[in-house]
């Protein structure tokens, strides 16, 4: 069983981690829309490289657990399959979004995945997680900077 100090530090790390994913979230966005402005990349190859090099990396930081896992059910494959479907279709998206408007419009746009987020966690994961009262006021307060943002970019 563990401890409440352990539950704390655990939450407390998941936070960090999450700050440092939106650190390079908001960071490869911007990159993407310098690169496929300045040498006139198409979104799609833009995406496709971004991705390859990515997994690339992924790979090699988990090739020591891989051969522990070989023998999964396929079922725990198809997961996985489904989150990279879904995770480069998001990639790909938000990319061609950038091609299309600035990235100040974009990025706040995008970060409304809080929404779905909490919907498909309430339905899919309920014994796994709970989304209480809390989480989801906490939420609205985010998304509603998010909309004040893009009122401000766009109504300026």
């Amino acid at each position: 069983m563990q401890t409440r100090a352990g539950s704390n530090r655990r939450l407390l790390w998941g936070a960090a981690l999450a700050v440092l994913s939106a650190m390079c979230y908001g960071a490869s966005q911007v990159i993407a829309k310098k690169g496929m402005k300045d040498y006139d990349v198409p979104p799609i190859l833009f995406t496709s490289m971004g991705l390859f090099f990515g997994a690339l990396v992924m790979m090699l930081i988990s090739a020591k657990s891989m051969p522990k896992h070989a023998g999964e059910p396929r079922r725990y494959f198809g997961f996985m399959v489904l989150a990279g479907v879904t995770s480069g279709g998001a990639v790909t998206l938000l990319v061609s979004a950038l091609s299309k408007a600035p990235v100040a419009v974009v990025t706040p746009v995008a970060s409304l995945n809080p929404i779905f987020t909490l919907t498909m966690a309430h339905l899919f994961l309920q014994r796994l997680e709970r989304v209480t009262l809390r989480v989801v006021l906490g939420t609205a307060m985010a998304l509603s900077g998010v909309l004040m943002v893009i009122l401000g970019s766009t109504l300026l």
